[in-house]
């Protein structure tokens, strides 16, 4: 833990004064990403349909009140606009949208063996939930002509046979969804991408246990990376622009 602390020390407060809202934030990359958030001064507010996990993150002690929770089924059109209205109420602007809730749903290796019920459920979260959470965004941070959206897509649309077919077809979907609003927004605001995928090596293994205190391992290193892509992009930057970058862990 203190070299997790001596290594973010020299960058701390990398996003002070910055608001974000981050779906799936209850739990692994969403929880993950949100502590990370609040440690480099932002202040966040993370949306789930898990409530008891979400407003036990809130009320971590350790986060001095950094963050805060609102329930948001992100199929629910009203729930995603009221989570990006609570948090522009609550604190008066909205920086940061990451769209990390998902569902892996049942992973069964034969399409023959997929139910349709399932297949829905998925593209309901993953993708519904992500165009959902862009566009109510998108009416924030148009007019103020700045702001950062994130979608999460996966490794598993460049390695076939690593899980379900519903869900390998959704995460193609995210990259789809970002080239046809990205071309909306060229110039207006910051889109992007964001790829995750198991960290099997042994490096990255290392390069996670020195960064900081993980939720989850993928967890720990996709915060890092969403962290170093916003500081280094829309922040590092004067004008805001747009572009797609796939990142792999």
């Amino acid at each position: 833990m203190n070299g997790a602390s001596s290594l973010l020390a020299p960058i701390a407060k990398r996003l002070a004064g910055k608001v974000a809202l981050i779906t799936g934030g209850a739990s692994g990359i969403g929880e993950s990403t949100a502590r990370l958030f609040a440690e480099h001064g932002a202040k966040v507010i993370i949306s789930d349909v898990q409530d008891e996990l979400g407003f036990s993150v809130s009320q971590d002690k350790s986060i001095n009140g950094a963050i805060s929770y609102v329930h948001c089924d992100v199929t629910s059109e009203c729930d995603v606009q009221n989570a990006v209205n609570t948090a522009v109420s609550k604190h008066g602007k909205l920086d940061i949208m990451f769209n990390t809730a998902g569902c892996t749903g049942q992973n069964k290796a034969s399409i023959l063996d997929h139910e349709q019920k399932d297949y829905k459920t998925v593209f309901d979260v993953n993708v519904l939930g992500s165009f959902l959470g862009a566009k109510h965004v998108a009416k924030v941070m148009i007019p103020v002509k700045r702001g950062t959206i994130l979608f999460t897509a996966s490794c598993v649309t460049e390695s076939h046979g690593l899980a379900s077919h519903s869900y390998t077809a959704s995460k193609h979907a995210n990259p789809a969804i970002l080239n046809l609003s990205g071309e909306e927004l060229v110039g207006r605001i910051e889109y992007e991408v964001l790829g995750h995928g198991c960290a099997g090596s042994g490096a990255k293994m290392l390069m996670a246990k020195q960064l900081l205190r993980p939720v989850c391992l993928e967890g720990c290193l996709v915060a890092k990376m969403v962290l170093a892509e916003i500081h280094g992009g829309m922040w590092g930057r004067d004008a805001p622009y747009s572009r797609l970058r796939w990142l792999q862990c």
